[in-house]
Order: structure tokens, then sequence, then C-alpha cells
């Protein structure tokens, strides 16, 4: 975020501005507000905007409705009020007139006692009723809901000064009377004086004060008759006007949600092509990172092939030429011992390489897996071979236990699956320094393949699940570590331990096992030691037939002489192969690119070629393609060999016509391999030498035979087998110095002995003592 920059002045300015208008509370009270909504984001204020046009519209209807309601009410409480009176009025009026007309009654009635008594009971009650309306029709004025006509309301006030308790007097003086009075007993004199005081009380002020009062009721109720339509028309008028408040308030408030809303979308409009824009300049920042990502990945990858090229090309002079010389019968035994030291080390520099190369291609997601048939206990037995010399070296026990049911042949990527378990068991055994490692092999299930599934292309039917499990009792992990190993240049362990990798051995391992679907696992505690295992469902493959090679020094091959063209444009490279085949029996041209490579073969006739893929004027591709197009040289054998080991690479040499990939620095036995499989020859091996005299070989050195050898005595035979069964290399080379000072004879023994025990392999110092022992 930029910031901008104001001077003292504008600051001060600024400052007294703000403090003044702050003084004003309104002011204060906006900017509070501003404040507060500039705290929203858009689509907050926008649920806002909408939500307060809503409420807009429901209180503008609410008020509406209750402004209206409140005057129909008022109306129809006017319209009660009318009736309500009304009817009180005439009741109170019919009530009266029945008093007047009982008053009359009772002069005529003194001759009849029965009817007397009937029409007294009558009077006693409409006396009472006319009072009980009275008085309920001064509540009813005095506590009206409704505005009162003012002429309605004097008439009223009239009545109650003249008339307000004329009827309970009235009653009372006729009661008087008719106590004084039993019109069982009256004589004819009594009787008509009984009726001269009820004539008298007619015509006395209170008779005709009550006559008033009829006459004055009969005013007010046509007062209250003539109310009546002027309610009922306030009463429609009412429900007109509330009908119109409604429907203006509804009107009046939904046009200013409409106004609100129409603001929102407005500023949703703005807000969301700020958004495009703002997203317009993100993919475009995106698309340029995810550009500038693939130039520089695609440098990476050409940087790393690169390396590797270059890498690789010295490395395949350093380890071709220690391999010619280890073959050699002139070198010394500690000539022959510095060249080992380097070819190891010149391997293990190759390792490294390897691995940022296979971390790099995982990363770019160009690693692939390519299954084949393999002899899985052969497989297994290689790899413990390696490890066991490794932890003689440290002088630590390794344990192989495999289970008696392993299948015969697994298919699967033979090379992706024994980096892992070297990877795996190369740590277990560097980070132990006393104990044991065992490495345990075990079919978990088997289960047939599914219909969906391959059966012919590999010719298996059963899906092995294997676990692989390798448990140390080497230095351990912390929880917190285990979350770490996983991770490229992770390590632990002390620093001298650190030192002796990239790191990368255990993240390459993880995402290949990705690959092949499934996990790494691990148990570990610190400083007790820890557990590796993973799971894999690998098809086992029947049908197989093993091709066995001896292992044994191959000095040439039976049959004709064969010519191989070797295309190079490294002269170094070309020196390898030349050197490694011409002394056994191979006949070798060179060409220092396609073109003359192409030039050559036509001269040349070769068997075989072996081709660089990246080379000048013409590359190995472009030549393999006119090779094939070729029908001279169309089925002639082609083998790649590049020091580039990128899987396009590959795919594009195997594509362009060459049968098979020989990665580069060249390891001759599987040079030695893929020459016997595309030129059907039968080597010949030391020692072999007099069987067949048809046999193709060059500049052979003199070889010492078995019957050169004298080999030591019996219990010196026993004991030298049993260190070699039980990996003991350093005790070999021991009782190695012992023989030789001991005899002169026992040199060339000795000196063979000493060889395979550099070699670390076992298996060849086995089968050496063996044949001695067999004697």
């Amino acid at each position: 975020m930029t910031k901008l920059k104001t001077d003292s002045t504008t600051t001060s300015s600024l400052s007294n501005m703000v403090s003044t208008n702050s003084s004003h509370p309104l002011t204060g009270s906006l900017a509070w507000f501003r404040k507060q909504l500039n705290r929203l984001s858009i689509s907050q204020k926008i649920a806002y905007g909408y939500g307060i046009a809503l409420g807009i519209a429901v209180l503008g209807t609410t008020v509406g409705l209750l402004i209206g309601n409140n005057y129909q009410n008022y109306a129809q409480n006017l319209r009660e009020d009318t009736l309500e009176e009304s009817e009180l009025l005439m009741d109170l009026q019919r009530y009266l007139l029945e008093i007047q007309i009982h008053h009359q009654y009772f002069a005529v009635l003194f001759q009849q006692p029965e009817i007397f008594h009937e029409e007294y009971s009558r009077f006693k009650k409409h006396s009472r009723l006319a009072q009980q309306n009275w008085l309920a029709l001064k509540e009813s004025y005095k506590n009206s809901e409704v505005y009162e006509l003012p002429e309605e309301v004097e008439l009223l006030n009239n009545l109650i000064k003249n008339y307000d308790s004329l009827i309970q007097v009235y009653t009372q003086r006729i009661e008087a009377l008719l106590r004084q009075i039993d019109p069982s007993n009256l004589t004819p004199e009594h009787i008509e004086k009984a009726q001269k005081k009820f004539l008298d009380l007619s015509k006395s002020p209170l008779g005709l004060n009550l006559r008033s009062f009829v006459y004055d009721l009969e005013e007010i109720i046509e007062e209250v008759e003539e109310e009546r339509p002027h309610a009922k028309a306030v009463l429609e008028a009412s429900e007109r006007l509330r009908t119109r408040i409604i429907l203006i308030s509804m009107i009046a408030s939904i046009s200013t949600a409409a106004l609100l809303a129409f603001y929102t979308s407005k500023t949703l409009l703005a807000a969301q092509d700020v958004e495009i824009q703002r997203q317009q300049l993100l993919r475009e920042e995106l698309q340029g990172a995810k550009e500038s990502a693939e130039i520089a990945n695609r440098a990476k990858s050409e940087f790393l092939a690169n390396m590797s090229h270059e890498l690789r090309t010295p490395l395949n002079g350093i380890l071709g030429y220690t391999q010619i010389l280890q073959r050699s019968k002139i070198i010394s035994p500690e000539e022959l011992k510095g060249i080992r030291v380097i070819h190891q080390c010149g391997n293990h520099l190759l390792t490294l390489i390897n691995d940022i190369l296979d971390i790099s291609k995982i990363e770019a997601k160009k690693m692939e897996l390519y299954p084949k048939n393999f002899h899985f206990p052969s497989f297994l037995e290689n790899l413990v071979d390696i490890c066991r010399i490794r932890a003689d070296q440290k002088e630590i026990s390794f344990s192989y236990q495999p289970q008696n049911q392993l299948p015969n042949h697994i298919h699967g990527d033979e090379k992706r699956l024994r980096q892992i378990l070297i990877n795996l068991l190369g740590n277990g055994i560097k980070f132990t320094d006393t104990g044991v490692v065992t490495f345990k092999v075990n079919v978990l299930e088997s289960n047939p393949l599914t219909t969906g599934e391959d059966k012919k292309l590999n010719n298996h039917g059963v899906i092995r699940t294997i676990r692989f499990e390798i448990e140390d009792t080497g230095i351990g992990m912390s929880p917190e570590h285990i979350e770490r190993i996983v991770l490229p240049f992770e390590q632990v362990g002390n620093a001298l331990s650190r030192a002796e990798g990239t790191g990368l051995g255990l993240a390459i391992t993880q995402k290949l096992l990705e690959m092949m679907e499934s996990t790494l696992e691990v148990q570990s505690q610190l400083g007790v030691g820890s557990v590796f295992w993973f799971d894999l469902d690998l098809p086992e493959a029947t049908g197989v037939t093993d091709v066995i090679v001896p292992d044994q020094t191959i000095i040439g091959f039976q049959g004709i002489e064969r010519k191989i063209l070797v295309v190079d444009d490294k002269q170094e490279n070309r020196w390898v192969l030349v050197n490694l085949l011409a002394p056994l029996g191979f006949e070798l041209e060179e060409a220092t690119n396609g073109k003359e490579g192409l030039q050559k073969a036509k001269q040349f006739q070769p068997d075989l070629i072996i081709t660089d893929l990246l080379m000048p004027q013409m590359d190995g591709f472009e030549m393999s393609r006119r090779l094939r197009e070729s029908s001279q040289f169309s089925s002639v054998p082609l083998i790649a060999c590049s020091a580039s080991v990128f899987d396009d690479h590959q795919h594009h040499s195997i594509d362009a016509g060459a049968d098979d990939f020989l990665p580069k620095p060249v390891d001759s036995k599987k040079l030695l391999e893929k020459l016997r499989k595309y030129l059907k020859l039968e080597w010949v091996y030391e020692g072999e030498e007099d069987k067949d005299k048809n046999l193709s070989t060059k500049a052979q050195s003199p070889l010492k035979t078995e019957t050169s050898i004298v080999p030591p005595s019996k219990e010196a035979l026993e004991h030298l087998y049993d260190l070699a069964k039980t990996g003991l290399i350093s005790e070999i080379f021991k009782q190695v110095e012992i023989l030789e000072k001991s005899d002169e004879k026992l040199i060339p023994f000795s000196q063979n002995l000493r060889q395979l025990a550099e070699d670390f392999n076992l298996k060849k110092i086995r089968k050496f003592i063996q044949q001695y022992r067999d004697k």
C-alpha cells in the first residue's frame, strides 16, 4: 500500500478543520457514521442498503395501516355511539311513558285489587329500568370516545340539570301514595280521595316536569337520529380514506425503497466494474506471473538438462575408463584399488546428480513409471548384498527376513522400486551406529485381476499386496522430525550424518510411492530406532524365462567378427566405447555427428549403431529417422546413448527409430547385455578361451588359470568362507594380509580374493572360495 506524504502545514490545517467540524454534534455523528460505513465491504453495504429499503417499505406501510385503522376505528366508534345513544334515549322515553300510563291506571284500578297489584309491579320494573337507562345515558356521554356535537351536548347538559333526580323523586312520590292505600279495604269515599291524589300529582309541577322530560327526550332523539346518516357517511369516508392512506404510504414506501435499491444497484454496478477491473488486472498479473514461472521452469529444465549433459559427459569418461582399467591385468593391486576408489566416488557423484534430476522431474510432473517383468527374489538378493556390505563397513548387523511365499516374478518398475528400497535401507544403515537393520518382505494378500485389467499384456492373473518393511535401532526421530523428513533437503541426525547426502532421498521416495498409489508409513522413537514400511499392489508375472548372466569377466564372443559404428561429437565418449568393445573382438568405426554417421554407415556397413542424441550439424534424432527411412539400414539395431536422461528425450529417440536407450555414464554390463540381445551373441568368459577356436577377441592379456593358484589350508578356507557368509569384509582383508605374509605361493590366491573383496561382491567371494573347498 502506498502512503501519501503531507507537510506540517497541511497536517495542522486538516487537524484544525477536523476539530472544528467535530465540535458540532450532527457533524460529529455524520463523520462517525461515514467512518463506520467505510469499514463495510461492498457486499455488506449492498446488504445493508436492501435491508434499509425493505425496512422503509415495511415501516411506511405499517404507519399507513395504523393511521387508516385509527381513523376507521374512530368512525366506527362514532357510529356505534350514535346507535347506542339512540337506543338508550328511545328506551328511556318509552319507560317514562310507561310510568305515566301506570300513574293513570292506578286511579282507575283501585276497585280491582288483583289487577292493581300487577300494575304496581310493572310500575316498579319500568321505574327501575328508566333509572338504569338514565344512568347509562349519562355515563355514555361522560366517557364518549368520539367527538360529540355541541348542540347535543348542550341539550344533554340541560336534561341533567333539569331532570337528573326527577325519575327517582317521582317514583318515590308514587310509592309513598301507594303505601297509604290498600285497594282491598277502600270504601267509595276513600277511592274518590285516592283518585284525586293521583290526579293532583299528575297536575303538580313534578308531573308536569315528567311530561317536559319526555318532550325534551324527543328533541334529543331527533338530534341523534339526524346524526346517524352523518356517522354512516363518516364511516364510509373513513374506509375510503383508510384505503387511500394505505395506498399512498405503500406507494411512498415502495418508491423510497426503489430509489434506495436503485442507488444500491448503481453502487453495486460501480463496485462490480471496479471488481471486474481488479479481476482483470489480477488475471493479467497472474498470467504474467504464470508466463514468468513457465519461462523460469523452462529455464530450470534447460539448465538441468544442460547441467545433466555437461556433468554426465565427464563422468562418462571417468567411469568408462575406470571400468576399462579394472579389466587390465598389468596394473598392480594398489593401482587397481585406487581405480576402484575413483569408480566408487564417480558412482556416488552420479547418484547425487540423479537425485537432483529426479526431484526436478517429479516437481515438473515429468517423472513416469515404466513397469516390466523381473525376477523378484534375485532383485531382493542383489539389494541385500549391497546393503550388507555397507552394514559390514559400519560393523552393524543386517538381517534379511523374506517370506517363503514371495512371487517368482512380478510386473513393476524395477528401477524405481530399487531406488526406493536403497534410499530406505541406506538411511537405516547410515543412522544406525550399533545394533541391527532388519529388512522384511511379506505378502499381505493375493487377489485375482479384475475383468477391466489387462491380463494378456504381462501374462499375469494375480495381484500380490507386498509389504516392504525396514526397521533399525538407530538414532530415531521426534514427532516434529517425522513431519519434516519427506520435505526436500530435510535431514535429521548429527552434522556428520547430514553431510553424507542431499536430503532428497525420502522426498523422492514419497513422491515415487504416490505415483505407485502407495504411501510411506513411519514409526519412530528418539534414541530407540525407526520403522519404515509401505505396501504395493504388484501383479505376479508368469511364463517369464530368466536370462542367467554368469558373474564372470567377458573376454570375447563366439562367431564371426561384428561391426559397430559409434556416433558422438565428444571424442572422450567415443574412446570409452571403443576401448570397452575393441578388446572383445568388435570392429569399430567413429563419427562425430549425424551427417558423418550416415556417410560412415554407408561405407562401413555396421551390424549395430550406437549414437549420441545432441550433436551439431545433425543430431541423433534426425539421423535415426533417416536410417529407418532407408531400406538398407531399416533393420540395423540402433542404440541411443545420451547424457540426457529426461524421459521425453528417451521417448523421442525411440519414436525416431532407436531400438533401445543407454544412459551416460555407460555401464559396461548394461552395454554388453544390450549387445548380446540385439546381435544375438554368445559371450566367452575368462577361463573359457580354449573351449572354442572360433573366438573373436583382441589384445588378450595373459590369464591366470585355476591350476596356477595355490589355495591355503582347509581350515583357512573354512574360516574365510564363514567370514564371507556373515559379510565381514574387513576381517577378510585382514586374513588376506596374513596369507600374503605367510607364504609367497598364496599371493595369487590372496590377490584374487582381495579384488573380489574390494568390489564387495560377497557372492563371487563365496563362489571363489567354494571351488577350492570342493577339491
